[in-house]
């Protein structure tokens, strides 16, 4: 039983909180929360958990693993602090503002012979590792473009923009199916609430294939929106995770018959020939496998498959948009 220190107890924290009560293998055994208002009612919850404020009052405490779910701005720091007392780590994405951050923890895991995870959550969704397989298929054809969205009413960030916040997991994606990375990088975006912090962007990724990428997010929508499109020559599908059933939906391209003259009831009524698949795919919770890998990568010492290297990769893409941002290219 490895015993489990959650730094950080707010939305996410709470989601961890129970897939880490969940696993065979782990025991929440401390809670850090900055904040103290909450101790009592996250001891009401887990009566048998440590409640701290500080994690550098972890010394002295035993325990074999820390999840960090933190603000952003703070998980180089925290992680290199367990890193460097022998203590496996779990943080969530993106691990660190900075390559440079990134490959300093890569460095120090190494070092201390310890598990570095991030989390990545979308790598371990069923779906996403559906689509992976899907277009790498024959039958797909060539990808000609992918048109993602993240978008929602907040939470706005105070510490990091909406780049860092949402982008970072649509990044991950596209690194997982395509196995490539961009180019060229190009962005704009605007600061609505926050100065100097971007509350939308709009990005635009170019891969050597000719493939073109174009990834909205925003907190400003009051339609909270989670959609990828990828179109090939010969299929296109739409993945919309807000889609409790059919999530994940294929087209055929086939052969329009749509007329270019008539009035709207032709318009209606034209036709084509393509199919539209909706598979069946058992959907498990995403984050319950992720933190499952985790356990697993420490108990039987294998390397994680979203470890510092995949961490650097999403990092550097991330710093290339921020670039692009400031220049408004």
């Amino acid at each position: 039983m490895f015993k489990i220190c959650l730094i950080g107890y707010g939305y996410w924290g709470l989601n961890l909180s129970r897939v880490i009560d969940q696993n065979f293998d782990s025991q929440l055994a401390i809670i850090i929360e900055l904040d103290e208002t909450k101790h009592d009612s996250i001891r009401k919850k887990h009566p048998k958990t440590l409640v701290l404020s500080n994690y550098k009052n972890l010394e002295k405490q035993e325990v074999d693993a820390v999840v960090i779910c933190t603000p952003i701005s703070t998980h180089f720091e925290i992680a290199k602090f367990f890193l460097e007392k022998n203590i496996h780590v779990f943080c969530e994405k993106p691990l660190a503002i900075k390559a440079i951050e990134v490959e300093e923890l890569d460095t120090l895991a190494i070092k201390y012979n310890v598990k570095l995870m991030v989390g990545h959550i979308f790598e371990f969704n069923t779906v996403v590792q559906r689509i992976k397989k899907l277009v790498s298929e024959d039958d797909w054809g060539d990808i000609l473009y992918i048109s993602m969205v993240r978008a929602g009413l907040g939470p706005v960030r105070e510490d990091v923009n909406v780049v860092y916040d949402l982008a970072t997991h649509d990044i991950s994606i596209l690194n997982y199916i395509l196995s490539d990375k961009p180019i060229k990088v190009s962005a704009t975006g605007s600061c609505f609430i926050n100065k100097n912090i971007e509350d939308v962007a709009f990005i635009n990724l170019e891969y050597s294939n000719n493939l073109k990428v174009n990834i909205l997010v925003s907190w400003l929508e009051a339609a909270k929106e989670r959609n990828i499109k990828i179109v090939g020559t010969k299929k296109m599908l739409v993945f919309n995770d807000l889609d409790p059933i059919s999530k994940l939906k294929i087209y055929s391209t086939g052969e329009t018959y749509q007329k270019f003259t008539g009035d709207f009831g032709v318009f209606q009524s034209s036709l084509t020939d393509g199919d539209i698949l909706i598979p069946n795919i058992d959907y498990n919770e995403p984050l319950s496998q992720e933190f499952s890998h985790f356990i697993n990568c420490i108990k039987h010492n294998l390397e994680p498959l979203t470890n510092a290297k995949n961490a650097l990769a999403v990092v550097k893409i991330i710093e290339k948009i921020q670039i692009a941002l400031k220049n408004n290219v």
